[in-house]
């Protein structure tokens, strides 16, 4: 039941929806369709004649008249073009990273002209190539190869030839021009890289070469007593004092081994070998002797060279073998004089001699003392003693060795020596001594 008293009644004549018209809500309606229209016709010029030219759009904001846009159309819309008339921007100023200034050619950046910089660089920047095309940032121009082959080619043949003719020493030479060539060639970066670099490499190796038969060449004939190839190198009085055949035969007759004795008491033996000059006067320098142990069955075991000057007497030279003591049942001497020099006239005999020469023995070790005497006018360097230790059959049962580092003219020097005595020999021992000088 509504109350037509009650202003909010919805019956009440007065409330306000009633008094609304009647709208339609919009929500629920459909939503309306839009015609497609299709695009605009491009205009054409009217036939007989040419459209005047359409105002072209401005450029976008902070593009400078001439300047090509910093965006690309959409819709393949035509790019900004001036208008007949703008301001074109004078020959060779800068037009913008890769723009072409009317006149200039195309200069890219980094070409003649900086503007605003005052500045002419190359035809492009960091460009070193002769044909100008531009290099990569950071990278060196490369220089091409000049000049024709001639010194590659030269230095080649030289190097081959020195190379085959290196045997003989006549390549020498030849090599080290070679060798000079192929570096100048290279430095100078001439045609023919790969021959320069192969004639340094054959040249060097010639060289090489060529020294190592140098060397072998002067030891050869060193060893054949002056009478190979290096006398025809040098006329040095050196090379003139070799002694010629009948010396070196009469050396042969007068030098021999005369007493030899080995000592185990080591663990390396150690021998002594007392070489016998039967020439009363002479004295031959620069003797090589060749010490062989021999084996019960006949055979060298072990061989060992010593050097030395071989005065008339008695001459002592001490060693070391590196086999057991006990295989060596004999020791021979082979004399040998490939690089003996001429003979030297000595009347007096060795001029270094040794005297009172005293030993104690105590508790199978003997101690020797003595004194070298020099009665040359010269200076003698390096004097080796040899105090030697005999039975009473005069068997050699041991020695000892010393050595005086130098002894002036007509002096005197001390020595002393210590060394294993056998003092289970038979009775009585007795000692001497000898001392070998270099000439």
């Amino acid at each position: 039941m509504s109350d037509n008293s009650n202003p909010y009644d919805p019956q009440h004549p007065t409330f306000p929806w009633n008094e609304q018209p009647d709208v339609d809500d919009v929500w629920d309606d459909p939503e309306p369709v839009v015609p497609l229209m299709p695009p605009p016709a491009v205009p054409q010029p009217p036939a007989g004649g040419v459209a005047p030219p359409a105002r072209p759009a401005q450029p976008p904001y902070g593009t400078a008249p001439g300047q090509r846009p910093a965006y690309e159309p959409p819709f393949g819309g035509s790019a900004y073009r001036p208008p007949s008339g703008a301001y074109t921007p004078p020959s060779g100023a800068y037009a913008g990273y890769g723009a072409q200034a009317p006149g200039a050619g195309g200069a890219p950046y980094g070409s003649s002209v900086y503007p605003g910089y005052g500045y002419r660089g190359p035809a492009s920047y960091g460009s070193g190539h002769p044909s100008g095309a531009p290099v990569p940032y950071g990278h060196a121009p490369a220089q091409a190869a000049q000049g024709s082959k001639g010194m590659a080619v030269t230095a080649l043949v030289l190097s081959i030839v020195g190379a085959v003719t290196s045997l003989v020493l006549v390549g020498v030479p030849l090599a080290i021009v070679a060798l000079i060539l192929g570096i100048v060639a290279l430095a100078r970066r001439l045609n023919g890289k790969g021959m320069s670099i192969a004639a340094v490499i054959i040249s060097s190796i010639s060289l090489l070469w060529g020294v190592f038969v140098l060397l072998m060449f002067i030891f050869v004939g060193s060893l054949a007593g002056g009478l190979g190839y290096v006398d025809t190198l040098s006329s040095s009085s050196y090379y003139s004092t070799y002694a010629d055949e009948d010396e070196l035969a009469a050396m042969q007759g007068d030098v021999s081994l005369a007493e030899y004795a080995v000592s185990g008491r080591s663990a390396i033996p150690q021998y002594l070998v007392l070489i016998d000059n039967a020439s009363a006067d002479t004295m031959y320098p620069d003797i090589t002797l060749t010490v062989n142990a021999i084996d019960a069955d006949g055979e060298i075991i072990d061989t060992r060279t010593e050097f030395g000057d071989i005065y008339p007497g008695t001459n002592a030279f001490t060693g070391d073998f590196v086999v057991d003591s006990e295989l060596v049942a004999n020791v021979t001497v082979d004399v040998d004089g490939m690089i003996m020099q001429e003979p030297v006239s000595v009347p007096g005999g060795n001029p270094v001699s040794v005297s009172a020469v005293e030993v104690s023995v105590d508790r199978g070790e003997a101690s020797a003392t003595g004194t070298v005497e020099n009665a040359s006018d010269d200076l003698v360097s390096s004097v080796d003693v040899v105090v030697i230790e005999r039975d009473a059959a005069g068997t050699i049962t041991s020695y000892g060795t010393a050595n005086v580092a130098s002894i002036t003219a007509h002096g005197a020097e001390p020595f002393t020596t210590v060394f294993p005595s056998s003092d289970t020999a038979p009775a009585p021992l007795t000692y001497d001594a000898e001392a070998l000088a270099s000439y």
